[in-house]
């Protein structure tokens, strides 16, 4: 996957599935994204391949910037992704604006993944 053509070099990309193989991780319990836009399109593809392996995505917090600029997809897309992740069991517990300098807006939400009855999902291997 590439991204980026806005004048900035080009850089391959991995999917977090296969960094974390690389890495032999199977859980991750702090994940943090800022990837100037694509959020739109790795979000979906992060969820979609692991409900299409019927699991639960590896992840407890997780902590989202949102791009919306002028280049932004329309805000309909955000809307989608917030529901998104909603649906896959990621409550907001924080939303911050990033306004440092920016003529468009950030939103950075941080997430706990939860389960049905509201318990925070987590890596069910427990450290002695």
């Amino acid at each position: 996957m590439q991204y980026g053509d806005h004048g900035v070099d080009q850089y391959e990309l991995k999917s977090l599935p296969s960094i974390m193989t690389e890495l032999g991780h199977s859980w991750i319990d702090l994940f943090k994204m800022d990837v100037e836009g694509g959020e739109y399109e790795v979000l979906p593809a992060l969820v979609t391949h692991y409900k299409a392996l019927e699991q639960k995505v590896p992840i407890t917090q997780a902590q989202i910037e949102y791009h919306h600029s002028p280049d932004s997809p329309p805000m309909d897309k955000l809307v989608d992704t917030l529901n998104m992740m909603e649906a896959s069991g990621f409550r907001t517990f924080s939303t911050e604006y990033n306004i440092h300098g920016a003529a468009w807006n950030y939103v950075e939400y941080s997430y706990l993944h939860v389960d049905n009855l509201g318990n925070v999902v987590s890596d069910d291997r427990v450290s002695e």
